[in-house]
């Protein structure tokens, strides 16, 4: 999974990555955990590496309807925020504009359904609720208003498995966090996200701000 630098000791994610439908963790110790910073050519090169020493998922994160899909590490230290800023989170949706391009980033699967070794980028722009909700798409019950599609009509860009958590940037600002869809860049079937204006209260809990 993927994740962002929102603060000097917290890293926000997806909540599938760590926690099933009951709240349960499942990847054990918070020790297993490792995040990795300023890789880019491969995961493991030249990466600065930190340590877990919590994560709290939203409490009322659904692995059925995939509302609330966040989570928020706590490194055991700092990180140097000078060498890796923290992402600016785009609170107001405002921030978020249908038609215009955004960019997602990850080390998810390729067309090959490797994951990949160096870190992906795709444009794809940000579709309507009404768009991501029309015939041959997803039922209008499934796209919640706490969340965001983007991608093409005819596919092509979109995240994939291990992209999970992973941001969805739009003019400097993270509007979403990877989170679901069906199949990886097919027609009509558009990349979904959990807003990040949806995540603000808890967020705030998470990282006692």
């Amino acid at each position: 999974c993927g994740g962002t630098l929102i603060s000097n000791v917290h890293v926000m994610s997806a909540a599938h990555c760590f926690f099933d439908r009951a709240g349960v963790s499942n990847v054990g110790a918070y020790s297993s955990v490792v995040v990795r910073f300023g890789a880019h050519a491969d995961v493991n090169a030249g990466a600065m590496t930190a340590s877990v020493v919590r994560i709290d998922g939203h409490p009322e994160f659904s692995d059925i309807t995939w509302d609330n899909d966040v989570s928020v590490l706590t490194l055991s230290s700092p990180v140097d925020v000078a060498s890796y800023p923290p992402v600016v989170l785009a609170w107001n949706p405002a921030d978020i504009n249908v038609g215009q391009i955004a960019h997602v980033v990850g080390w998810g699967t390729r067309d090959d359904n490797m994951l990949s070794k160096v870190m992906m980028e795709g444009t794809v722009p940000i579709v309507s609720h009404a768009q991501c909700t029309a015939a041959g798409s997803y039922a209008p019950s499934e796209i919640l208003p706490s969340m965001v599609c983007a991608g093409y009509a005819q596919g092509g860009v979109d995240a994939c498995q291990g992209d999970s958590g992973g941001p969805l940037i739009q003019n400097s600002k993270q509007i979403g966090i990877v989170s679901w869809g069906e199949g990886c860049a097919l027609p009509q079937k558009y990349g979904v996200y959990f807003a990040v204006r949806a995540a603000q209260g808890f967020l705030a809990l998470a990282t006692d701000s």
